[in-house]
């Protein structure tokens, strides 16, 4: 694998479209019980956000064969995180800490976003398809969203090494971290 690679249909556009209606649950079971605040995070503040989902933190365990194929490397799951994109959110040029040296973004359902990697490489995903990059090194974003509403997934790992703190500083995956919600 280069710095990115593209994987068409990694998941059915049936299983993404219930997960974007799992996470449209999610937020409207947090907006009701007045929790909309606690799924927040500072890099798309407007935007409801789920850290260590058991759920999707499922899937960040099932994918990892396929994963693993594409980067050509052994790796050890860190952390799943999902997004709900509302419009006029965007999400600013950056990279990504440690724990996120080899990156995913799927694209769940609503409209289609694309995202852009360094230098200007612009990668528009189907419902179902996944990017893996290398987020610790390679620059990427996503302008103002001018959609209605947009789900993404993130699956997250490192490079399998005995040394290697596992699952983001957690005991376990599915289990937020004290400052995530």
């Amino acid at each position: 694998m280069n710095k990115f690679e593209i994987i068409r249909g990694l998941i059915s556009q049936q299983e993404a479209e219930r997960l974007h209606k799992y996470v449209l649950m999610r937020e409207k079971a947090a907006r009701h019980l007045d929790q909309l605040d606690s799924f927040r995070d500072d890099q798309v503040p407007d935007a409801f956000s789920i850290y260590g989902d058991p759920m999707m933190e499922t899937y960040l365990q099932e994918l990892k064969p396929k994963f693993q194929s594409v980067a050509e490397k052994k790796l050890k799951e860190s952390y799943a995180y999902c997004r709900l994109y509302r419009n006029g959110n965007e999400l600013r040029r950056h990279r990504d800490r440690f724990e996120c040296e080899l990156s995913s973004t799927m694209f769940l359902g609503g409209q289609v976003w694309s995202i852009y990697f360094e230098p200007d490489i612009e990668v528009v995903l189907q419902q179902g398809d996944a990017i893996l990059y290398k987020g610790m090194e390679l620059d990427h974003w996503r302008n103002k969203f001018e959609g209605d509403v947009c789900t993404q997934v993130f699956f997250h790992y490192n490079e399998y090494n005995k040394d290697l703190i596992t699952f983001d500083g957690r005991p376990m995956l599915g289990v937020p971290k004290p400052w995530a919600n």
